[in-house]
């Protein structure tokens, strides 16, 4: 049990009703994994605008034109 007086009341009314305790840790396993996709899709959406952002920025340097 958490030191948290919410979370310990939330825990004891999970356990007052069967298997509402599975359903929650199913629905939170669920929005963990989502979370996670959604991480790594915005470090991928990151990494494509910093390497463009950084071709675009090489060929500024080297005086070729930038096609928009």
């Amino acid at each position: 049990m958490s030191g948290y007086p919410q979370v310990q009341s939330l825990e004891a009314h999970l356990h007052l009703r069967p298997g509402f305790d599975v359903l929650v840790m199913e629905a939170l396993r669920e929005f963990l994994l989502l979370a996670k996709i959604g991480v790594r899709l915005r470090l991928e959406l990151q990494r494509t605008v910093l390497s463009t952002n950084y071709g675009t920025f090489r060929k500024l340097q080297n005086g070729r034109s930038v096609d928009p």
